[in-house]
């Protein structure tokens, strides 16, 4: 069940998380339509494909909001250091982090603002 799930996550961010943003809900569709035979692969009802991640203690897809911190504001952090904690800066730290403890090389790619420069400096 794990492996599958591990795959999902494999097929979800390795083609998935190079497409356009506005390509997103018919990969979203893609996905589940390809998967909805398979009975290994427990997709998260509450949103897309992106909304999830495998939680590897647990054996099973999560919302990335559990682990979503929440924001403590810290005077002494200068203004464009500051990191607020959303879902995708959530993802992005955690794909990140994955690669990077494979000795992977990181490429984030993405509009103005979104912390991919913040994330990278706090790994």
């Amino acid at each position: 069940k794990q492996w599958y799930q591990r795959r999902v996550r494999g097929l979800t961010w390795g083609i998935g998380g190079n497409l356009e943003e506005n390509c997103n809900d018919k990969f979203d569709s893609f996905v589940k339509d390809l998967l909805s035979d398979c009975p290994d692969v427990k997709l998260s009802n509450a949103g897309d494909v992106y909304s999830c991640y495998v939680d590897m203690g647990r054996k099973m897809m999560e919302s990335w909001e559990k682990i979503t911190p929440n924001f403590k504001y810290e005077t002494e952090i200068p203004y464009f250091d500051l990191m607020v904690p959303t879902i995708d800066t959530t993802r992005f730290g955690y794909l990140m982090e994955k690669l990077l403890s494979l000795n992977r090389p990181v490429l984030f790619t993405g509009p103005t603002g979104v912390g991919k420069s913040v994330i990278a400096k706090q790994k």
